[in-house]
């Protein structure tokens, strides 16, 4: 429907399995979204240097590199092992453009290597700063929480 309007449609895969997937439904291009990237994540935890190679010799459509890449090296890099382009996301998320709150923002501008970690693979892998949040996310995940203990908390 998306493209019977012109409209280019994009996936996001955290594999090349489905960046097959993505081509054979008639995607025009597919983000290879490694497991540096802030938020939402692949489950298979593969990096964005070895996923986009491999993504890149799967398809023929265009490959745009995300996950980690936040600098001019960075882009290059992700050029250099075939990426067409790149996609930039916690980098812009401090920018005055954008509408996160300024103390996200701050703790986003704070945060060093090692701040943040993979969590919640049991409903979605996503990346969280080591925070009083995450505290009690872990905890829970520790504790046997089940999907429906977690969705309640995450709804908090």
């Amino acid at each position: 429907m998306l493209k019977e309007k012109g409209i280019k449609v994009v996936h996001v895969v955290g594999s090349s399995i489905f960046a097959k997937k993505a081509e054979e439904a008639g995607c025009d291009a597919v983000v290879a979204e490694g497991f540096e990237a802030g938020g939402h994540n692949g489950r298979e935890e593969t990096t964005t240097m070895v996923l986009v190679p491999a993504v890149k010799a799967a398809v023929k459509i265009p490959v745009i590199a995300a996950g980690g890449i936040a600098t001019g090296k960075q882009m290059l890099a992700a050029m250099v092992i075939g990426a067409e382009a790149v996609q930039v996301g916690s980098r812009f998320v401090c920018s005055e453009e954008a509408s996160s709150h300024i103390h996200f923002k701050q703790a986003i501008i704070d945060a060093h290597e090692g701040d943040t970690v993979l969590s919640l693979k049991k409903i979605v892998p996503v990346r969280l700063l080591k925070n009083a949040f995450f505290s009690a996310v872990s905890d829970a995940e520790k504790n046997g929480a089940t999907e429906a203990e977690l969705k309640i908390l995450l709804g908090r």
